[in-house]
């Protein structure tokens, strides 16, 4: 095949050829047998032609080769005028023009399915629907109306819905409608010019080369693609590989494209561009040679003819020994951080159990990943580190030895949590100021600075509900990291961000309680008292802030916006520590060690407590100079650091308060000694 429209000259009974761009190509010039055509198609095995000389009309197929074949002739509705047809995969669309309707004829079954007809716009008489084309998803139509000479082209998807309509070029009429890889085609129906547009309805340039005639019928043909195939066979998984690498432009490939004489595709992916990775399981019984063909009708693209020897199969005989390891069974995840995971997993019940090392697949979201990582060990566990705090991640693990790697254990999809058990967490306010109140105004009112939701008391409040907070520092934005809300009457809460990047969040409904490590639900609120921490999924940096309260009788005692500092967990160690969480020369060392001392909350269980922490700053890791600077985190002269125990107190942030104050680290180095015993004390004002 090659890049060709066959015109039907209705003066000469023949269909003539052009290239795309008018050229006429008379050797190719070809005589159907019959002269009265209600329109015609194409794909890349046959053509089909609407005669409309008997009756009821019949759609007459050939080789594309032009070699005829009857069997596969289609019999219309009787009694009805037909005025084109067009080609989908799976059926011929043909326009009633009795019923201004399309209508879908199966073409395996060659049956009519009145339950697909669609509708079209009625036209003015003696206005008709007078051809049909399909590029690639779309149908086009044409009418022509020999009293207002101006046509109409209509474009539909294939299930013949409508999407747009445009004007043809005036004072003209139009027999027939053919498409091209990237225009559409209207054809006078007595000048032959060739109005092209493109998919959009643009106007493009006419073609005028082809003479005058009675062009009743088109169809187009498209040049084969090419594509360079080669195949390999993974021995542990018994599938055949495939790898597609096409040339030259190529239509839209997919799985439906391809046929296999046995065996069955297990994985149709595109890995990039033109090139695309077929995976096939041969049959699980008998031999033979699997051959695969690639079929397409590209439309307005290339069209693919292609057949593929892909390799033999035997499997009459007992299967081969399997020589790698078995699955590993019963994979357990658990977090000692909030960004690490723990592995554990048992041997196979069966099969091969030795391995030379294991391997671990970790993959954000719920599906299995695909890259492995050796743990260079023959332990079954391991962990994970660098994982992200609450975040759903999938993990597997899998045994490798001499001979390759064996199948994947089921995997597990789990969240790493907020924060990891016993820790605490350090986060500042957003903001630097000496006056608290001058942050916090009513949106859209600067002027009216609210102090009650600023000044930190917990005994004024607001009963403002759309409230703005500066979070500038020397008119640049800053990080938000979390949210802190102390309220009454308060049922759910927005935060929009100005002047940054990232979102905020919506409507977040303040929960009645919330569940600690130990998985006891703890009321929320306290002495009357809602207390809202709302650790963001996502960070976002802003200029202000603009919250929304939703409620009844709503008071805000405190709204705060804080940016995440450093975490301490269980054993005393840095977790995690923010790049600008620093001290006064700009430096800290990611994980000094020591440990945590806790003590149990004074009082009752209501609104006060308060916990010691007692760490060991480690000689020459660190030049912090004193306890204040380390929890003062660049203050100007009042404490900004706030902590909070996600574990143990999932909805409160506490100001820190400084106890024990020790002797100041003095040397600096690793080959001096000394050091100091950090202590300090989180209690509510």
């Amino acid at each position: 095949m090659a890049n060709r429209v066959f015109l039907f000259h209705e003066t000469t009974d023949n269909f003539r050829s052009f290239e795309f761009d008018g050229t006429a190509q008379t050797g190719e010039n070809w005589l159907p047998g019959f002269n009265t055509l209600g329109g015609a198609a194409a794909n890349y095995t046959h053509i089909y032609i609407l005669d409309t000389s008997v009756g009821p009309p019949v759609v007459r197929v050939f080789d594309i080769d032009q070699t005829r074949q009857s069997s596969l002739d289609i019999t219309m509705n009787s009694g009805d005028t037909y005025s084109g047809i067009a080609l989908t995969s799976t059926h011929l669309v043909a326009i009633n023009q009795t019923n201004e309707k399309l209508e879908y004829y199966d073409l395996a079954t060659k049956a009519y399915n009145s339950a697909m007809d669609a509708t079209l716009p009625s036209q003015t008489t003696p206005g008709v629907y007078s051809g049909i084309c399909r590029s690639g998803n779309f149908l086009y139509l044409t009418s022509h109306n020999d009293a207002t000479y101006a046509p109409q082209i209509y474009k539909r998807n294939l299930d013949g819905s409508a999407v747009s309509d445009w004007a043809g070029q005036s004072s003209t009429t139009a027999l027939t409608i053919f498409a091209t890889r990237d225009r559409v085609n209207v054809v006078r129906k007595n000048g032959g010019h060739w109005d092209r547009f493109a998919f959009d309805g643009t106007a493009d340039a006419v073609i005028n080369t082809i003479g005058a005639g009675l062009w009743a019928a088109s169809y187009t043909t498209f040049d084969l693609a090419t594509a360079a195939l080669t195949s390999s066979y993974d021995a542990v998984n018994h599938q055949f590989q495939v790898n597609v690498a096409w040339t030259g432009g190529h239509g839209d490939f997919t799985q439906d494209d391809v046929s296999l004489s046995h065996g069955t595709i297990v994985s149709f992916i595109n890995v990039s561009g033109s090139n695309y990775q077929i995976k096939i399981a041969p049959p699980l019984t008998g031999m033979g040679t699997i051959v695969l063909t690639i079929r397409e009708d590209a439309v307005t693209e290339k069209n693919a003819e292609i057949t593929y020897t892909v390799g033999t199969f035997d499997n009459t005989g007992p299967p081969p020994p399997v020589t790698t390891p078995g699955m590993q069974e019963n994979l357990t995840v658990t977090f000692p951080t909030a960004t690490s995971a723990l592995l554990q997993w048992d041997r196979p019940s069966s099969g091969i159990i030795d391995v030379d090392t294991y391997e671990v697949s970790v993959a954000a979201g719920s599906s299995p990943g695909t890259n492995y990582v050796a743990t260079g060990s023959t332990r079954t566990r391991y962990l994970v580190t660098g994982l992200q705090r609450g975040t759903q991640y999938t993990f597997a693990v899998r045994g490798r030895n001499a001979d390759g790697a064996g199948p994947a254990s089921a995997p597990v999809t789990e969240n790493t949590p907020i924060a990891s058990m016993h820790n605490a967490l350090f986060f500042k306010e957003c903001v630097n100021y000496f006056d608290d109140g001058a942050r916090v105004s009513e949106y859209g009112n600067p002027s009216n600075i609210i102090r009650e939701a600023a000044d930190n008391d917990y005994r004024t409040f607001t009963t403002e509900k759309d409230l703005s907070i500066n979070i500038a520092v020397d008119g640049n934005p800053t990080r938000v990291d979390a949210v802190f809300i102390k309220s009454k009457g308060v049922t759910r809460h927005s935060g929009t961000p100005m002047g940054g990047s990232g979102t905020g969040w919506t409507n977040e409904a303040l929960p009645e309680t919330v569940e600690n490590w130990e998985g006891t639900h703890i009321s929320t609120t306290v002495l009357g008292f809602q207390h809202h921490l709302l650790l963001l999924d996502q960070h976002f940096t802003a200029t202000s802030v603009r919250v929304q309260f939703q409620g009844t009788n709503v008071e805000v005692y405190e709204l705060m916006c804080l940016e995440f500092g450093i975490e301490i967990d269980a054993n005393g160690d840095f977790t995690e520590i923010a790049t600008n969480f620093v001290d006064r020369e700009g430096i800290i060392h990611s994980d000094p060690s020591g440990g945590i001392v806790y003590d149990s909350p004074i009082g009752n269980e209501r609104d006060k407590w308060q916990v010691d922490y007692v760490v060991k700053i480690v000689p020459g890791k660190t030049i912090l100079q004193t306890p204040e600077e380390f929890l003062y985190w660049r203050s100007e002269n009042r404490n900004h650091v706030f902590c909070m125990e996600p574990s143990r107190f999932p909805w409160r942030i506490f100001p820190a308060v400084f106890v024990g104050k020790s002797v100041p680290v003095r040397y600096r180095t690793d080959d001096k000694t000394g050091g100091e015993i950090l202590s300090f004390r989180v209690s509510e004002q």
